[in-house]
């Protein structure tokens, strides 16, 4: 009986330090303003990361799994606004030609959905796909999550 103790004991406590018992990891994004100008940031824990390009960029929300994140945001280095998103690796994808701001950012599996504003039409991109909301009045979508 102390075997089978013991050896669920050590079993719990393995299961539980894979589980990572420690303390959590925490993400922000958001940018720094230097006179007028904007560049994009995220953090790990304390730990900053300016986003590419620099003086042009938003950052509006993060997503974070297994160490690597997503964060949906603003690039105005083409003039206007355009919604983007960036991974933690510095890898930028734009999501519109057009006046875009991207708002949330929800990562499932390999589909990535982004959401905001494009051409004035709330909605969101799955995938780099758009899929507007509504017929552009008056609407903003701020936050996603796919279930």
């Amino acid at each position: 009986m102390k075997k089978l103790f013991l050896a669920s004991f050590i079993t719990s406590l393995l299961l539980l330090s894979a589980c990572g018992g420690g303390d959590p990891v925490v993400y922000m994004s958001g940018f720094s303003m230097d006179e007028d100008l904007f560049t994009a940031n995220f953090w790990q824990d304390e730990v900053v990361t300016n986003l590419l390009p620099a003086d042009v960029t938003m950052a509006t929300s993060i997503f974070a799994d297994s160490n690597f994140a997503y964060i949906a945001g603003i690039n105005g280095a083409s003039g206007d606004p355009r919604a983007c998103y960036w991974m933690s690796d510095g890898t930028i994808k734009t999501l519109s030609d057009e006046e875009s701001v991207a708002m949330g950012i929800y990562v499932e599996g390999s589909n990535i959905y982004v959401v905001g504003v494009n051409a004035g039409k709330a909605g969101y991109w799955m995938n780099g796909t758009f899929k507007a909301l509504n017929n552009g009045t008056d609407a903003i979508a701020l936050s996603i999550y796919v279930k």
